[in-house]
């Protein structure tokens, strides 16, 4: 972040504490936090910074027998635990439980295991196949690992990441915006879920295609879901510029029963003493 004076940086009043003490009721709250409480809505877009506390300044100002005083950001010193990690990438808490297993033999779940030991076997993935199949189950499962490996790593719907830029910047491309955008640079690993659910806008279409432009001229990994199934499909709907930076990325079908219909099955048995048997008929 540039052009940051000392007014830009947060202020603990007075009374706030020594840091340590302010330590102490930041790890606090992560804990509540992390239990559920004081949890606000987790949206897939947020103003992401890896301290939200001093937003990435890195130093705070202090109040000291009245006097302004520069110090190291107390929460920046506090190493987070990796669920807070996990929640701040923007992972839905849904995926909570998601992770890679050596001994699921699907060909998707083999090649994201190899990726995960060496990243530059290729810029990203492409996970296509049928709603269901568990390609987004896939791409939490790898974030969850790449962050357990002490990486960074986002989130984000395809959808709500343009709504977001959309509506807080509208057609304008300024300075806000630029800077904006090169923040969705910085992690090693970025997931863009379900791109294609619906048909975007020519604006759209050119931020998609800059961002993974850009990414992958920086080296940085990119997992992609799509429910369309071939290059044609994802041609058809989001046109040639995009699917063909798209191609550049490993592309893995994802084969196998809707993982949504076996939850369902389980949730309906278990209310039911029986097995569910209306989709079938």
């Amino acid at each position: 972040m540039t052009g940051l004076q000392s007014e830009s940086m947060k202020l603990l009043p007075t009374g706030a504490g020594s840091l340590a003490e302010i330590a102490i009721r930041i790890r606090a709250r992560r804990e509540r936090m992390a239990g559920g409480e004081e949890l606000e809505t987790l949206e897939p877009i947020v103003e992401r910074y890896a301290c939200d506390f001093c937003e990435d300044v890195k130093r705070v100002v202090m109040l000291v027998e009245g006097e302004r005083s520069q110090v190291e950001c107390p929460a920046c010193v506090l190493p987070p635990t990796l669920e807070e990690k996990i929640k701040h990438s923007g992972l839905p808490p849904e995926f909570a439980e998601a992770a890679l297993d050596s001994s699921d033999e699907r060909r998707a779940a083999r090649a994201l295991l190899r990726l995960m030991d060496d990243p530059s076997l290729a810029p990203g993935v492409l996970l296509a196949g049928p709603p269901g199949t568990g390609k987004t189950w896939l791409a939490a499962a790898f974030l969850r690992g790449w962050i357990a490996r002490e990486r960074l790593g986002w989130w984000t719907s395809v959808a709500a990441l343009l709504d977001h830029i959309r509506q807080r910047f509208g057609d304008q491309l300024g300075e806000d915006a630029v800077e904006y955008f090169e923040r969705w640079l910085h992690p090693d690993l970025l997931v863009l879920d379900d791109i294609g659910a619906e048909k975007p806008s020519e604006w759209s279409i050119e931020r998609l295609t800059r961002l993974l432009n850009d990414r992958m001229a920086l080296g940085k990994l990119t997992i992609v879901t799509t429910n369309h199934t071939s290059p044609g499909k994802l041609d058809s709907a989001l046109g040639f510029r995009i699917a063909d930076r798209i191609q550049a990325l490993a592309w893995i079908e994802v084969e196998g029963d809707s993982r949504r219909a076996a939850q369902g099955a389980k949730a309906t048995e278990a209310l039911t003493d029986a097995p569910p048997t209306w989709w079938n008929k």
